[in-house]
């Protein structure tokens, strides 16, 4: 129930942004209790107050906003194929490509090997997919086929991040270094979670509140 409820709002996200709407909002970040049969009492992106805990939608939403930070809805592209949808982002500098795909049906359906056009000129593919625990997703590199690469399209939605100037992308996800910061109601300490910050080396981590007092 919640990889559901992780992929329709991604998918929904995605759809807004199609329309020309440039802001939006999830309502509501928590859970009003976990169990409750009450509609919408567990539609939060993390779980009940008290807890805290991220669900996989909060993973996927934020793997959504680093992937497409910078970028720009530019159109959707025919997929020759009824189960596939696919829109398209870019940056300002135009050379980040960023394709999602997915399939906008709700029985499952699995497309193996499909096989994405892409722009002329494409120097590098990049494939970014949905993983609960990461905020960055999961990030592999594509082999380019004559302008095409294969994917894997489901009702999960991917991203396919593209680069024209010889693979040298102004995308943020190949360089940047995330840490996730979220209290805990149960105990006075709060949890800290990071991505791989093993080519930094030593560094310090201080936390300031609204005051501009070091916690």
């Amino acid at each position: 129930r919640e990889e559901v409820q992780a992929q329709r709002i991604i998918r929904e996200y995605l759809l807004l942004s199609s329309t020309g709407i440039n802001r939006s909002a999830q309502y509501m970040l928590r859970n009003a209790s976990n169990n409750s049969k009450i509609q919408h009492s567990n539609s939060g992106l993390v779980s009940e107050k008290g807890e805290w805990y991220p669900k996989p939608s909060w993973y996927y939403v934020y793997t959504l906003k680093n992937t497409l930070a910078g970028m720009y809805y530019i159109g959707e592209q025919a997929s020759m194929n009824p189960n596939v949808l696919i829109y398209k982002y870019e940056n300002t500098t135009h050379d980040t490509l960023v394709y999602a795909l997915w399939s906008p049906t709700s029985n499952e359906t699995y497309i193996a090997d499909y096989q994405l056009s892409l722009l002329n000129g494409t120097k590098s593919a990049k494939l970014v997919g949905l993983t609960n625990g990461s905020i960055e997703g999961t990030i592999s590199d594509l082999k380019i086929s004559r302008n095409t690469v294969k994917v894997n399209v489901s009702e999960r939605p991917i991203f396919v991040v593209t680069t024209t100037n010889n693979g040298v992308s102004s995308a943020k996800f190949e360089t940047k270094r995330s840490i996730l910061l979220y209290p805990s109601f149960t105990n006075d300490k709060v949890v800290i979670e990071t991505s791989d910050l093993s080519s930094i080396g030593n560094m310090r981590i201080q936390i300031i509140n609204q005051t501009g007092e070091i916690v």
